[in-house]
């Protein structure tokens, strides 16, 4: 930083404008101190292309931090679709079997009423239950 500030010279320029050497170098005093504080533009330029060198670094690191976090999302996204897609393919398969048994049970529940024929009467039995005459 460049603040070089020639006290000698301005304490003699006050001075051969009439002011005493005392209150002169009184004044040089006080802008020299007060000077310390300040910086030429010279200087804030330095600085700022100090900063935005450091600044490019960072969102340099910055940007390496999110495409690493781009690709972990693709990674997470694709195995999200394939898990979804085997899902979906599983759903309708167990929809189509459920149709089929509904088909199957509306087929068998909407046929008509076959009439069996009756069974012979097993006359034997009956005959053998029925109380017996004697003839004599």
């Amino acid at each position: 930083m460049d603040r070089s500030l020639d006290t000698l010279a301005i304490s003699q320029r006050l001075r051969s404008s009439g002011m005493p050497e005392k209150q002169s170098q009184a004044t040089v005093e006080v802008l020299a101190e007060s000077v310390g504080g300040l910086v030429t533009r010279k200087y804030l330029d330095e600085r700022l292309e100090i900063l935005k060198g450091e600044l490019d670094i960072r969102f340099k690191s910055i940007d390496a931090r999110f495409e690493s976090v781009d690709a972990r999302f693709e990674k997470l996204e694709a195995t999200i679709e394939k898990k979804f897609a085997s899902h979906t393919i599983q759903f309708l398969l167990i929809q189509i079997g459920l149709f089929g048994l509904l088909l199957t049970a509306l087929a068998y529940f909407t046929q008509p009423l076959r009439a069996e024929p009756a069974a012979p009467a097993n006359t034997e039995i009956i005959e053998s239950a029925a109380p017996q005459e004697d003839d004599a």
